[in-house]
C-alpha cells in the first residue's frame, strides 16, 4: 500500500490544466493550445491540412477557422434536415413571401420565412 499519496490534502495530486501545460511547453497562449487540441481531436481536419500545419504553410488560427467553418456548415445542414423532417411529419407547407418588409408588415399575413 502506498502512503505517499494524499488524496484529500494540499499534498495530494494537483489537477493539471492540459491546455495550460501545453501552452507552457510550446511557448504559446492558452487559447492557441486549446485550438491545437481541438484540431488534433477533430475528425474533420484533412491530412492535407495537417501537412500544411506541419510545414508551416498554414497557421493554427487559419486551420481553426477552417474547422469552425466546417462545423458550422455541418450544424446548419443538420438543422435544415431536422426542419424538413418536422415539416413532413406535421405536413406543414411554409408560406414564403419575397417582398420588402414594409409591405409585408402592412399586409400582416402569417408566414414561416421572410426573405
Amino acid at each position: 500500500m502506498r502512503i505517499d499519496l494524499f488524496m484529500n490534502s494540499e499534498k495530494g495530486l494537483k489537477q493539471i490544466d492540459i491546455a495550460e501545460e501545453l501552452a507552457s511547453r510550446i511557448d504559446s497562449g492558452h487559447e492557441t493550445a486549446l485550438r491545437i487540441r481541438r484540431l488534433h481531436e477533430s475528425k474533420l481536419i484533412t491530412d492535407n491540412t495537417k501537412d500544411k500545419l506541419r510545414r508551416g504553410e498554414m497557421s493554427i488560427n487559419e486551420a481553426y477557422k477552417e474547422l469552425r467553418s466546417q462545423e458550422k456548415a455541418i450544424k446548419l445542414e443538420e438543422s435544415r434536415r431536422q426542419t424538413e423532417i418536422e415539416a413532413q411529419e406535421k405536413d406543414i407547407k411554409p408560406i414564403i413571401f419575397h417582398t420588402n418588409g414594409i409591405k409585408w408588415i402592412q399586409d400582416q399575413e402569417p408566414c414561416d420565412l421572410l426573405i
